[in-house]
């Protein structure tokens, strides 16, 4: 479909959704060995984020995290195109690539951080599954989950990979240093779960844990006054209950449906600018338009259980 064809600000006036969420992984400068994150998401181009965020502030106004929690808590309404920049999985690339350009143009983002990995501690098991697969062609290390994840570590024994090695050399990862300098820049940080694993294969009392545990040791690392929380994968499948635990004791929790809204109000949906050859303005157009189409069959709200 020919997006261009459809103004940006008539979608937006239409569905009456003036917050939008983007989110990246990593916006890859061209210098790094990338091989641990290539067959998962497609990471941008520091000319294609550029462009991103170009695009963005010619629509919208930035928001940071303080504000954001600010009118979500107090039901305030965006008076304005507003936008909400964020950033999964604490990557190097956040602090070499990305903060640089996000300082420069003026956007304050937030970097959600898996509390196991800071410092390069160790490695997301798809991560790893990326390494073998990358030196051995076999597909198959993909489909192995988390629980047997240890299937990894012996294919890349067996592959004489060292993923001790990886993080030593590759520091794919920020460090708690990095991290401060960043929190005195005025960057935000929260929690992305502790070992970036997928909730709705867990119990509701794990699911809690991973949420609460991997929030607290971050806020304790960093001395953080507010609590953040983004879902690692997918917050599908995770309970009304949990959402209940979770408002209380977080002050916003962040999904990944798109131009969507939740069960829960302090719950919030982002929207991945990580689509291949596409620019900001397509994707954005292609989910104002999926929002409208789902309007007249009221789906455009998660309900849960």
């Amino acid at each position: 479909m020919n997006y261009s064809l459809v103004p940006l600000s008539s979608l937006i006036t239409v569905s009456r959704q003036r917050f939008i969420a983007p989110f990246y992984h990593a916006v890859n400068g061209d210098v790094y060995r990338n091989i641990h994150y290539k067959n998962l998401f497609d990471s941008r181009s520091t000319r294609e984020f550029e462009n991103d965020l170009d695009f963005l502030l010619k629509h919208y106004s930035p928001i940071d995290a303080i504000d954001l929690i600010d009118m979500v808590k107090n039901g305030k309404h965006f008076d304005k195109n507003t936008f909400f920049l964020s950033f999964d999985d604490g990557l190097r690339e956040f602090y070499d690539v990305a903060a640089p350009i996000l300082l420069r143009k003026g956007v304050p983002c937030t970097c959600f951080l898996n509390s196991d990995f800071i410092d390069n501690k160790d490695l997301f098991f798809r991560f790893k599954a990326n390494i073998v697969f990358d030196k051995t062609g076999k597909k198959s290390v993909f489909d192995i989950r988390y629980e047997d994840r240890a299937l990894i570590d012996m294919m890349a024994i067996e592959n004489e990979i060292s993923f001790d090695d990886f993080l030593k050399t590759e520091k794919p990862y920020l460090t708690s240093s990095q991290i401060n300098t960043l929190i005195g820049q005025g960057f935000k940080f929260g929690s992305h779960s502790s070992s970036h694993r997928l909730f709705y294969n867990l119990d509701e009392k794990y699911q809690l844990e991973e949420a609460l545990q991997s929030m607290a040791v971050i806020q304790e690392m960093f001395k953080l006054d507010y609590r953040l929380f983004s879902f690692p994968f997918t917050d599908y499948g995770v309970s009304a209950d949990v959402f209940d635990v979770l408002s209380d004791k977080l002050d916003l929790t962040f999904g990944t449906a798109g131009i969507k809204h939740d069960y829960s109000s302090t719950h919030l949906h982002r929207l991945s600018f990580e689509r291949k050859n596409a620019s900001a303005e397509s994707i954005l157009k292609s989910e104002y338009l999926y929002y409208l189409l789902k309007a007249p069959l009221f789906k455009n709200k998660i309900r849960r259980r």
